[in-house]
């Protein structure tokens, strides 16, 4: 987060360390930090999450070898600005230039109206501004770095994505604590009490002179004595450099599991040659959609976004305390609070691009952050001409331990926007949205206006309108049945207003007692917001109560759909879905009825038992040779005796149950996946 460093040198005109030097060859550095470690400098962003820059000064007076702690030279905080919004203009510094030959010191920088040099709203006029910090003076404060200590430390931060190790095994990694200052540094490192898993080699109390080497001390995560799962612990380094915050603590999340593998995403996409083609991001720790603009369910042609970014959720509130996995927008906040754990890598095939029939297909093994349920996510993509406008997900949530887990919720957790609509007159990301709930067809949606070209927007031109959202298909609750809904407007309601939830994150008691508080269809609307335009942070409920047994799994399938053909008319006081979207449902439901829903636990096993013996042999023998009726799983498309996958329950598969019950054969190659791709 430091950028654009300019240069200038000393030419001893002023006096410094109580005169007994001048400023002949300080060396002063202006550079722009974007955030920093303090809560007030995180929260200076736009309200599309891009930081407002500062210019910073740093000096040094023994030719670079130590450098003076900064100094913050414009300190204009504009946290959740907007440049189009007059209360609330951003104040972002850039592109500062420093004169070469430093009497006084003379800064040219740009005052940017939009955060980050990001154009959130259209192209801005920006100031050309000059600062002058005088010197010439015994001690003048910006011309003479003050002797003191400053500090750099850092915790291995990529030890291949996140802190792991198998049980019984160790994970090793290193803190080092760097003095950049020109003072001694002192302070103490220690791991705070809980975590008896957690080390540090050498901590204690410490001292490092001006320009003295580097502390490093190695860090021990054993999982010698602990089994699989999730464990926390914090690292804590005290400093006197009063510059920064201090303690300084490094939460550390430690995954103890067999078979790690770091988060990946992709990017798929629908038919090439449909004037709707969708693009999507998938990843191996439940996220959906992301801020790369073919990441979020992505037009091509109109260049408009119906689903910006989403994931999938599990609480279980039996657990204490209530455990929430999901991945937070494209953010990985706190390492391994916020994310699955990925168990195998993506599958992608991709061979139906251009065929126009099939589908694209991804898929990601993961589990819960403390190992306790397994989640196998599938995408699909459609690769028909006539149905590129939807996206289909397939989750399948199962039990990986070996007693019951009860009072599980399931969900989708989402922020969804209408993206066009950013470029409208009120500009906050989002305005011009309009969300609600379609019982008939299952969904949840927003729409909102296309106002590139039209500003300000037409609301009553009804071929401006976009829309997109989410439709339940099938889980434990069929289609057609009720389901858990709660919709949070972007501002207003509880703790921090960018994401109406506590502590600038979902906080997992609250967010678990929303999800299961009431039975149901709530959609939580101020009045004051019932009309108003919106930006959408949505939780969708596929199930709640939930309990399964040990290797039990459930099925939940989800269309993400975006109106393409650009005519979904809303009006209040009439029904509120017309031609668009509710036939994209529709089509949506129907392909994956067809391509997409199979659900067969148990296939190959018409017992039920978790076992296969003689009882699935008899199972067999009765359907194949004495007539009796094959029974079907529901949404399974073969005989739970088929366990060739034929289509027809025959002597082969009797002969591979003979094989798997009473010849030691191998279930994996004896039976097929009868839900393969």
């Amino acid at each position: 987060n430091l950028s654009q460093v300019t240069l200038g040198v000393g030419d001893g005109s002023t006096l410094c360390q109580g005169g007994v030097e001048t400023n002949e060859d300080y060396l002063y550095v202006v550079y722009l930090k974007l955030g920093g470690e303090t809560p007030e400098e995180g929260a200076d962003v736009s309200r599309l999450g891009y930081a407002n820059g500062e210019l910073y000064l740093t000096a040094s007076r023994d030719h670079g070898l130590t450098w003076s702690p900064s100094l913050n030279l414009t300190d204009t905080k504009t946290p959740w600005c907007h440049a189009d919004d007059p209360e609330s203009v951003c104040a972002s510094e850039a592109w500062a230039t420093i004169a070469r030959d430093v009497d006084d010191i003379h800064i040219f920088y740009i005052r940017d109206y939009e955060a980050g040099a990001y154009t959130e709203s259209g192209w801005t006029m920006n100031h050309a501004m000059y600062l002058r910090l005088p010197g010439g003076t015994t001690d003048a404060v910006y011309l003479c770095p003050p002797i003191a200590p400053n500090m750099f430390v850092d915790l291995t931060a990529e030890p291949e994505c996140e802190y792991h190790a198998p049980p019984g095994g160790l994970n090793e990694e290193t803190l080092t604590i760097t003095n950049l200052g020109n003072g001694p540094l002192t302070g103490e490192v220690s791991v705070l009490p809980g975590a008896a898993w957690l080390s540090v080699v050498g901590a204690g109390l410490y001292t490092i002179p001006e320009a003295g080497a580097d502390l490093v001390l190695p860090v021990m995560m054993d999982a010698g004595a602990l089994s699989t799962g999730l464990y926390s612990g914090t690292i804590r380094v005290t400093h006197n450099d009063t510059t920064r915050p201090d303690p300084t603590d490094f939460p550390i999340e430690f995954f103890v599991v067999d078979g790690f593998f770091c988060a990946e995403t992709n990017i798929l996409r629908t038919a090439v040659a449909s004037p709707g083609v969708l693009s999507l991001q998938v990843a191996t720790n439940g996220r959906f959609g992301g801020p790369d603009p073919e990441g979020g369910l992505w037009r091509f042609v109109d260049s408009s976004s119906s689903i910006f970014d989403a994931s999938l959720l599990i609480a279980h509130g039996a657990q204490e305390p209530d455990t929430v996995v999901f991945h937070r927008f494209y953010e990985r906040l706190d390492p391994g609070q916020y994310g699955f754990v990925a168990l195998a890598l993506s599958e992608i095939d991709t061979t139906a691009y251009g065929t126009g029939q099939g589908y694209a297909y991804a898929a990601a093994e993961m589990a819960t952050s403390d190992s306790i349920l397994g989640v196998t996510a599938e995408w699909f993509f459609p690769q028909q001409h006539d149905s590129a406008d939807f996206v289909i997900g397939r989750y399948t949530v199962a039990n990986r331990t070996a007693s019951p887990v009860a009072d599980i919720a399931v969900a989708v957790w989402a922020d969804l926007n209408v993206l066009a609509a950013a470029h409208s007159e009120d500009l906050q990301d989002g305005v011009g949205n309009h969300g609600h709930y379609a019982q008939a067809q299952n969904l949840i949606y927003l729409y909102g206006y296309d106002t590139i070209g039209h500003t300000p927007s037409d609301p009553l031109n009804t071929s401006q309108r976009y829309s997109g959202g989410f439709t339940y298909i099938a889980g434990r609750d069929v289609l057609g049945n009720p389901f858990e809904l709660e919709m949070v407007p972007l501002r207003g309601g509880v703790g921090d207003n960018r994401d109406n939830t506590e502590n600038g994150g979902p906080s997992s008691g609250l967010l678990y007692r929303r999800m299961v508080g009431s039975p149901g269809v709530t959609v939580w609307e101020p009045a004051a917001q019932v009309d108003s335009a919106k930006d959408a942070y949505t939780w969708l409920t596929l199930d709640q109560g939930l309990t399964l047994a040990p290797g039990e799994e459930q099925l939940y399938v989800i269309g993400i759909v975006s109106d393409t053909l650009r005519h979904e008319a809303y009006d209040p006081g009439s029904s509120p879905l017309e031609d668009g979207l509710a036939a994209t449902v529709t089509k949506a439901w129907v392909w994956a009825e067809a391509n997409v829903i199979c659900h067969c636990p148990c296939h190959a096993d018409p017992a039920c038992d978790g076992a296969i013996n003689v009882l699935d042999v008899v199972h067999a023998v009765d359907v194949a040779f004495r007539g009796s009726t094959a029974a079907f799983d529901e949404n399974c498309p073969f005989e739970q005796t088929d366990v060739d996958c034929t289509g027809f329950t025959n002597v082969l598969d009797v002969v591979h149950f003979v094989n798997v019950a009473f010849r030691g054969g191998d279930s994996e190659t004896e039976f097929c996946d009868p839900c393969a791709p």
